[in-house]
């Protein structure tokens, strides 16, 4: 009988709002969850051996709109445990552009840890631009268990 490993990561469904200019808001909404279920066909050379290392959902795992602005923001990031082991690491990278206004940065993988930092920038309402997942830290010596986490994304008007 084989252990199965199970890595389920982010369930994710959030929306912020953050005060804009006099009257208007600056809104976000985000849209995607993945998981991923690693077993023993994930290591690198059958039994006795180790695991791949890391695993990336799909380009355009979540899917994030910009709305009620007509100037600058900027997205920060942040993750808040449900269960999580200290060993793994969760990053996130932004992989399209969308539609409308203008979008720079985060294109490179930036880790998610408990502290909101800066994602990337853009300006006035775009929507669909697109993110993609990598967990990282997976080994045999990461105890087999369901660990999972939530990644918070905030827009502020800058």
């Amino acid at each position: 009988m084989s252990k199965v490993l199970r890595y389920a990561v982010i369930g994710l469904l959030v929306f912020f709002i953050s005060a804009g200019q006099s009257g208007s808001a600056t809104d976000i909404s985000v849209i995607g969850s993945w998981s991923e279920t690693i077993d023993e066909n994930d290591l690198l050379g059958g039994a006795g051996t180790d695991l791949k290392n890391s695993y990336e959902s799909p380009d355009n795992q979540v899917l994030i709109t910009i709305s009620g602005t007509t100037g600058g923001w900027r997205v920060d990031i942040k993750r808040v445990d449900a269960n999580w082991h200290a060993d793994l690491s969760l990053s996130v990278r932004r992989t399209g552009s969308g539609t409308g206004g203008s979008v720079s940065g985060g294109d490179t993988y930036t880790e998610v840890t408990g502290t909101d930092q800066p994602f990337f920038t853009g300006s006035d309402s775009v929507s669909g631009i697109t993110a993609q997942i990598k967990l990282s830290g997976i080994s045999i010596q990461v105890l087999p268990h369901n660990y999972s986490t939530t990644v918070y994304y905030t827009v502020v008007d800058t």
